[in-house]
Parts: structure tokens; C-alpha cells; sequence
């Protein structure tokens, strides 16, 4: 739906993949 939501998602996912 949003281009922003990929982005926040990657930054998110490589925040957890800690």
C-alpha cells in the first residue's frame, strides 16, 4: 500500500534481527 511501510519495515525487522 505505501512505500514507507517497506522501508519502516526493513528498519524494523533489522532492529528485532538483533
Amino acid at each position: 500500500r505505501y512505500p514507507l511501510e517497506k522501508r519502516y519495515l526493513r528498519i524494523v525487522t533489522i532492529r528485532y534481527n538483533r
